[in-house]
């Protein structure tokens, strides 16, 4: 019985960080670019802060990762 219920619970924990990953739709909430579908993530809205984006303003002198939408398309490294 103690096994069922470290079971359900092992599942439960695992459903709920992969809802929490999700696919980084646009308006999702995201820390880093991979975290989003097409790996924008930026700070667009006061109200809506570190949101997928579905362009990237970012300035083209920015330094970004390596997987990483820059609006120049040429990311410092």
């Amino acid at each position: 019985m103690l096994f069922g219920i470290l079971f359900f619970i092992l599942v439960n924990a695992v459903n709920i960080d992969l809802k929490r990953r999700g696919n980084g739709k646009i308006g999702d909430f995201c820390d880093f670019d991979t975290d989003c579908a097409n790996n924008i993530c930026r700070t667009a809205f006061f109200i809506k802060p570190n949101t997928c984006q579905p362009t990237d303003k970012r300035p083209t002198d920015f330094a970004c990762f390596e997987d990483a939408a820059c609006a120049s398309l040429q990311c410092k490294f």
